[in-house]
């Protein structure tokens, strides 16, 4: 007869808890320590490539690396999402075969998407679209780019987060140092080159990541996993097809016909995102694969993680407000003033989709899965015609940062309403609430001498009162 299994004891459980937790915390901060860095010298190779560049070129440029970011959600069909939540519910032994699967079935996407994007792209980009030449280095560039986040799933997967997070340090080095060195060299055919080899560097690291954790095993392709991956994957695909698609598209004809100088604008209004993107970038990727694994049991972290990107982003916003109108020229040239209005919609707007974007890293699937893909799919396509019709021919680069902000805030409102865990109506997120309130004057052209100091203080104030407060320390909702 066997003798009984142990029973662990709530002390034993307990501390395997705390182990797990500091394991999670220690992580969280390389991620963030890794953002940071990364994030920091991708700003400072932009900010040279800004100074050193005409606004056309700067604005060429953000057309590309845009369409080429577009294309790495487009291509996927929600099958990067699908992998992640299946890979966590499958057996070790099915992993491989999912793995390659995924992989193959990507491959092909970008591809097509690659192909189908470029002749857009090079109408957008008009004289800068070049000859036969300069269109295969572009092409080959929107392939690599929109494929290489494909092969760091897999290692992400497995939980070898050091290896996946150190590797954006690596890839902003080498994007920043390529594409600035042979810019000045070679010019605007020095840029493509330096992106392309840029994104070749990322995907062999990535390879030999891969290729270790395989151990040379190559399972076939499952027609019954592909179905699996699209299955779960295509409710999602929704979302980025009409809110990426659309706004691709916007850029494109702001390029087209606004003028390239137009995009340049929109560019270093994105530059000045990078900050408030810092925290949802960080916190994601490990989110989404412990509520893969753990859903509820990973709840309070996600409604500290909420709690913390929603004030801690108003906060940053509300500073930004208090010192752009002399910050934005000293730091990027007079040409760039105009950039003020757009900065302000786009890191607002950031705010909005960096908690949403946490909200979402549940482990969401049936009927939840397609009413919350719903609900960020319709403010897209209720505001778009908005957009194309007013906004972008009125307001040029103001009017496509303003339709990112509305699209953003209402989607964030939609998905509040439905919250059935109440994550995004929990008593912690009640002063950000309010702070965004009190934020959202400050995007018109001028709010007066007065308001743009006393909104800006009154709003990081509240934020910045959440976070002294502490709230996502586990209380209550």
């Amino acid at each position: 007869m066997k003798p009984p299994a142990p029973i662990s004891s709530p002390q034993t459980a307990d501390s395997g808890s705390r182990e797990e937790a500091s394991g999670l915390a220690e992580v969280t901060r390389l991620s963030l320590a890794v953002q940071l860095g990364s994030r920091a010298l991708g700003f400072v190779a932009n900010l040279l490539l800004v100074r050193w560049f005409s606004p056309e070129l700067v604005g060429a440029f953000a057309l590309v690396t845009g369409t080429a970011q577009v294309l790495s959600t487009l291509a996927r069909l929600g099958t990067d999402y699908s992998f992640q939540v299946e890979n966590g519910r499958l057996a070790a032994t099915a992993r491989p075969a999912l793995q390659r699967t995924f992989l193959g079935f990507n491959l092909l996407t970008s591809l097509l998407a690659s192909a189908l994007a470029l002749p857009g792209l090079r109408q957008a980009l008009g004289a800068a679209a070049g000859g036969v030449p300069l269109g295969l280095v572009l092409l080959a560039y929107l392939v690599i780019e929109s494929y290489v986040d494909v092969l760091w799933e897999p290692v992400l997967a497995e939980r070898r987060y050091r290896r996946v997070f150190l590797r954006h340090l690596q890839v902003a080095a080498w994007r920043g140092g390529l594409t600035l060195s042979l810019g000045v060299w070679l010019g605007w055919p020095g840029l493509l080159l330096g992106l392309l080899l840029a994104s070749t560097l990322n995907g062999a690291a990535a390879l030999r990541a891969l290729a270790a954790a395989a151990g040379g095993a190559r399972p076939p392709l499952r027609l019954d996993l592909l179905r699996l991956l699209l299955r779960e994957g295509l409710p999602v695909y929704g979302v980025p097809l009409a809110q990426q698609l659309v706004f691709w598209l916007l850029l494109l004809q702001l390029g087209a016909h606004g003028g390239l100088a137009r995009v340049g604008l929109v560019k270093v209004a994105q530059l000045v995102v990078q900050v408030v993107g810092l925290l949802p970038g960080a916190l994601a990727p490990i989110l989404r694969v412990e509520c893969a694994r753990d859903d509820e049991g990973r709840r309070p972290a996600l409604q500290r993680s909420l709690a913390l990107v929603m004030a801690s982003g108003l906060l940053v916003f509300a500073g930004w407000c208090l010192v752009d109108t002399g910050l934005l020229p000293l730091l990027f040239g007079p040409a760039y003033a105009a950039a003020r209005q757009p900065a302000r919609a786009l890191v607002l707007a950031a705010v909005c989709s960096g908690t949403s974007q946490l909200f979402l890293q549940q482990a969401l699937r049936g009927a939840e899965l397609r009413l919350v893909s719903a609900l960020q799919v319709l403010p897209v396509l209720l505001l778009a015609p908005l957009g194309w019709a007013w906004l972008l021919p009125r307001q040029g680069a103001a009017g496509f940062a303003l339709l990112q902000l509305l699209t953003a805030l209402l989607t964030l409102v939609a998905l509040s309403l439905q919250d059935r865990r109440s994550l995004l109506r929990a008593r912690a997120l009640l002063l950000p609430w309010l702070g965004l309130v009190l934020a959202l004057p400050l995007l018109m052209a001028d709010p007066g001498p007065t308001a743009a100091v006393l909104l800006p203080l009154a709003s990081g104030g509240l934020a910045a009162v959440a976070l002294a407060r502490g709230r996502w320390g586990g209380r209550g909702q």
